[in-house]
């Protein structure tokens, strides 16, 4: 399956698409079950940080 990402910007004279790897899909952090190290990069992709007391 591949997925695409686009960026429409308004009024619509012209439309850009651009693949967009699953891998690289940064709203998977948030919405799929993801190993160690994937989860921390698109975590830091984010800048969420972690804040310990």
């Amino acid at each position: 399956m591949q997925e695409l990402k686009i960026e429409v910007k308004r009024p619509i004279k012209e439309l850009t698409v651009a693949y967009c790897p699953a891998n690289k899909q940064v709203a998977y952090v948030l919405t799929k079950a993801l190993k160690t190290d994937q989860f921390a990069r698109l975590r830091r992709e984010l800048g969420v940080v972690s804040f310990l007391l």
